[in-house]
């Protein structure tokens, strides 16, 4: 508990807007009032307790963008826990309401859409992330259909339902479910990562992996085989490389990856790009490419602080969270970029590390908040999805280059299902 007080304190203490910074050309956003909407976003989360923190902390910073420092305070005095540190309390802002899930308790999602059904000033829902496992197991599709028979007017809003990468089908249905969905577009950048090493030199390609998720349908077999077809088409070499000992027991120690690592960079050169599907050893990774001369590609759920750390950049008390989170926005952002560009060209290394603007568990529920806000002022259609105003929310945050898709499935077209790319940016 006492880690958990510290993280939330370390919340407390930021301040989020995003000011324009050389490299990325993000503009910059004021923290709102509360005034200039009528109407409620609820948004429920995973939880910090979980392995997939980020979605929890990214509610949060949703909440403190759109809430009075007061009412956000106010909020987080509010909450309540159950002995084994699950949050079983709603907390309820002037603009937000906010709820994470318990998995002790498989009807705490269908409980908040109970709650949020009966208060008329609810005008949107934000499911954040939508359709991982426990999500399946709350039945969510189910309590959104049991919402919509007295609730009609509530804008749904689904980030991320991960399962598509998993191979679930149809995903038609589940696009029927929510006005809007907003997705990572990763089969589009198994893709572009070949390309991003061929411009940025690559010869050759080592692919780090875990050899079990290339024998299960988790997603991976897909990336490998596509990564690998297109460094054919492009004459880069690919090479097959693990982050596992053989059978699948155990990861290499730091000091044995590492080592592999140097001696394919030693034999085939430093014109070689590395890219790891995990991020096992990503600060290995990082480290030997800087130490060598060699090209890093990061993975989706890469940040910037996994290049501070494994470069040994220090990073002061009041940006660490930020950084770590990959919200970095303003001086986090500032700051990491200026720190890493810096090492990087005294190393001569420039344009040998590629990264993306934010991890997409942060970006996916900023982007639906603004959006959101968007549609209860009126701003973009009731219902239908205004992609370029989608657009200019994403890159408020990214800088220029989003790519935008639609999610098409036996020929039909779904305009409410977007697919969405960050632009890789260069060192």
């Amino acid at each position: 508990m006492l880690k958990k007080g510290l993280f939330l304190l370390m919340i407390l203490a930021m301040v989020f807007c995003l000011a324009a910074c050389e490299r990325e050309l993000a503009v910059e956003l004021e923290i709102v009032d509360g005034d200039r909407w009528s109407g409620k976003i609820a948004i429920f989360s995973d939880s910090y307790l979980s392995d997939y923190r980020d979605y929890y902390v990214a509610a949060y910073f949703v909440a403190q963008k759109y809430e009075t420092k007061k009412m956000y305070d106010q909020m987080m005095s509010d909450r309540e826990y159950s002995d084994n540190g699950w949050l079983i309390s709603t907390m309820v802002g002037d603009n937000i309401i906010l709820s994470e899930i318990d998995p002790n308790d498989d009807c705490s999602f269908a409980k908040f859409i109970d709650k949020i059904a009966v208060d008329q000033e609810v005008k949107v829902l934000i499911l954040n992330p939508a359709g991982m496992g426990w999500y399946q197991t709350l039945n969510s599709n189910e309590a959104i259909d049991k919402l919509r028979e007295t609730r009609e007017d509530i804008f749904v809003i689904y980030c991320g339902y991960y399962n598509s990468q998993n191979g679930e089908k149809p995903l038609g249905e589940i696009a029927k479910k929510a006005d809007l969905i907003i997705e990572g577009n990763y089969l589009k950048a198994y893709y572009m990562i070949p390309a991003q090493a061929a411009k940025m030199g690559a010869k050759t390609f080592v692919y780090y992996s875990r050899p079990y998720l290339l024998n299960n349908n988790l997603g991976y077999s897909d990336e490998h085989d596509i990564i690998k077809s297109e460094c054919e088409k492009l004459d880069i070499e690919f090479i097959d490389a693990f982050t596992e000992m053989p059978g699948g027991s155990e990861y290499y120690s730091q000091e044995d990856f590492s080592k592999s690592v140097a001696e394919n960079i030693d034999y085939y050169g430093k014109n070689t790009a590395f890219f790891s599907e995990h991020w096992a050893r990503h600060n290995e990774l990082i480290l030997s490419c800087y130490e060598k001369g060699a090209i890093y590609l990061p993975e989706s759920a890469w940040t910037l602080y996994d290049c501070l750390n494994a470069l040994e950049i220090n990073v002061p008390d009041e940006y660490e969270m930020g950084v770590w989170l990959g919200y970095y926005g303003g001086d986090y952002r500032k700051y990491a970029v200026e720190q890493i560009n810096q090492k990087i060209i005294e190393a001569g290394l420039s344009g040998r590390f590629s990264y993306i603007p934010m991890i997409d568990s942060i970006l996916l529920a900023m982007v639906a908040a603004d959006y959101a806000v968007k549609w209860m002022n009126g701003e973009v259609p009731k219902e239908d999805v205004d992609v370029e105003v989608l657009r200019e929310c994403l890159e408020a945050y990214t800088g220029p280059g989003v790519d935008i898709e639609t999610y098409t499935e036996e020929g039909i077209t779904y305009e409410n299902y977007l697919l969405l790319m960050q632009p890789y940016l260069i060192f």
